[in-house]
């Protein structure tokens, strides 16, 4: 579908409200789905949220955005709390 004309004279700032449209959206999804803790008693679900907001913000906002960025050293800093160095290693390199 092509955007609007109100959507093309405003541009990036509603790519922006999109964005944090739908990060909240897969918040309250994943809180009301059984078994999905949100918080450091459960870094599992926190990563598999953290993968999936990160993956909104790659498409939405852009690898190099800011707040792709800072989703991204988060899920690293998820998986440096969890032992999985090797893993957190590179996600800490691409977010410098």
């Amino acid at each position: 579908m092509p955007p609007t004309q109100n959507q093309v004279r405003k541009g990036p700032k509603t790519i922006e409200v999109g964005f944090r449209i739908a990060c909240l959206v897969l918040m309250l999804l994943a809180a009301a789905l059984p078994g999905c803790v949100l918080g450091p008693a459960s870094p599992e679900s926190d990563e598999a949220l953290l993968r999936k907001i990160l993956d909104l913000a790659e498409r939405y906002l852009g690898q190099e955005h800011p707040r792709t960025l800072i989703l991204l050293n988060n899920l690293a800093l998820s998986l440096e709390n969890q032992g999985r160095y090797d893993e957190a290693e590179p996600l800490y390199v691409r977010a410098l």
